[in-house]
């Protein structure tokens, strides 16, 4: 498996724990062991799947292919405040503050992943397989040495 089928499955577990938090937001009665489980979980996937991303996108600089790396280091501290917000609202015991939290950084953290997940397919779709760029320059080679 390559680097971006990785990162797209990835994508796909990242969402699964996305849909578990706007089910535990959607509740009326949050179960907080459940909320503590889905933010660990979603913490572990972000931390290894960006820092895949970060490689990915140095890569793809290189062959110059355009990337927003920056972007991506900003969407990065916006996912990191709003996940850090859930946990210190989370960790107060209180269900005013985590309700509140859930309102405001849950929403912003859901919506911001979800962007950032699209643009990234979107990116994926335009990078062409490894098999398809090699017989590209194969035949980019052959034509510069016809002339």
């Amino acid at each position: 498996m390559n680097l971006i089928e990785r990162l797209k499955e990835e994508h796909e577990w990242i969402e699964q724990e996305l849909q578990e938090l706007e089910t535990i937001m959607s509740q009326e009665i949050i179960n907080y062991s459940n909320l503590a489980h889905v933010l660990k979980k979603l913490n572990y996937l972000l931390d290894h799947h960006i820092l895949k991303e970060q490689k990915l996108f140095a890569l793809l600089e290189q062959r110059e292919i355009k990337t927003s790396l920056l972007n991506l280091m900003e969407e990065k501290l916006v996912i990191k405040n709003s996940h850090e917000n859930l946990m210190k609202a989370l960790l107060s015991r209180s269900d005013f503050k985590v309700r509140s939290a859930l309102e405001k950084s849950g929403r912003n953290f859901i919506s911001v992943l979800r962007k950032h997940i699209e643009d990234q397919e979107w990116l994926f779709c335009s990078i062409p397989p490894p098999e398809v760029e090699n017989a590209l320059i194969l035949r980019s080679i052959q034509t510069t040495a016809a002339v």
